[in-house]
């Protein structure tokens, strides 16, 4: 079993998400951290995490293209 220090750890997309509680208008900030200044949309940040969920599990995944992914159906006895 590898050790920890002796992975590559590679992230394609990190995201930090500010949270303002205020009880009358709260909200939610969400930032790419390489790019502090460009707010992105929630939706935007969890479709793009759903479609590389899929495309890293290509051979048991697929996008349908809405933000959502399907298990991909095989036939019996196909691996």
């Amino acid at each position: 079993m590898p050790r920890r220090t002796d992975r590559e750890e590679q992230f394609e997309r990190l995201y930090l998400l500010l949270v303002d509680s205020n009880q009358f208008a709260p909200k939610i900030t969400c930032y790419e951290v390489n790019d502090r200044y460009t707010e992105v949309d929630l939706e935007t940040a969890f479709d793009e995490i759903v479609e590389l969920a899929a495309e890293r599990n290509f051979d048991t995944y697929e996008s349908v293209g809405d933000g959502t992914i399907r298990k991909i159906k095989r036939s019996p006895g196909e691996d």
